[in-house]
């Protein structure tokens, strides 16, 4: 080997011990060959027949409460605590926890309904709204690297706690936020998920309540402080 390529080499390998040793102790980062694997875990919900502790039960509610002064508020802060409060054990107070949480679901709910959605047209059926909500669906298939590195983003900003955390990663969030109201707005967007409701809760049971669960992640990863 010509000693130039050695001392590349070289430079290159100082240079990743540099970034490991730099990086923010306990920091989460996307596992090496794991991007295109989405990190949907949750944890574990309350047992069944368990009620939520006092605790859980007024955290969750304090961080869905969305306003009471219309009824479309109303509605979106009580399928907010319904989806939540499963999980309102672990938030213990951190409001990104149940925000991570809520994108999560919102993920593997968009995940289902693309699964719908291409089952329609995979039974010869040509729906050019399918195809028009391409990008929507993608949010969780296509750009799976780009939604992991929202969700690992999510993570570290958890564990990095108010006044600590990264402008990188709210950064990260905060585009992939934007893009999903892009995506969303049927303003903005050629997709129409509203059309999807002419298939049926036999069809498509998850256009139901893709609207409410993505209302609710976009209020939530909004409301994110540094």
């Amino acid at each position: 080997m010509r000693r130039s390529s050695m001392a590349a080499v070289f430079l290159v390998v100082l240079i990743a011990i540099n970034v490991v040793c730099l990086s923010p102790q306990g920091a989460t980062a996307a596992p090496e060959g794991e991007l295109h694997k989405l990190n949907l875990e949750l944890p574990p919900p309350l047992p069944p027949g368990k009620e939520p502790s006092t605790e859980a039960y007024r955290f969750t509610q304090q961080v869905c409460d969305f306003g009471t002064s219309t009824f479309t508020e109303q509605m979106i802060g009580a399928r907010c605590y319904d989806v939540l409060i499963p999980y309102g054990e672990s938030f213990k107070g951190n409001q990104v926890k149940a925000t991570q949480v809520a994108t999560i679901i919102l993920v593997t709910k968009i995940q289902a309904l693309t699964s719908e959605a291409y089952a329609i047209r995979d039974m010869g059926i040509r729906d050019e709204n399918i195809n028009n909500c391409g990008s929507f669906f993608a949010i969780g298939e296509t750009f799976s690297d780009t939604t992991n590195s929202t969700l690992y983003a999510l993570e570290r900003l958890t564990a990095a706690g108010e006044g600590k955390r990264s402008k990188e990663d709210l950064e990260t969030v905060h585009k992939w936020t934007k893009n999903l109201e892009t995506q969303y707005d049927e303003t903005a967007s050629k997709c129409k998920l509203g059309d999807l409701f002419k298939y049926g809760d036999k069809k498509v049971p998850t256009v139901w309540v893709i609207d409410l669960l993505t209302t609710t992640a976009i209020r939530l990863l909004n409301a994110i402080k540094p």
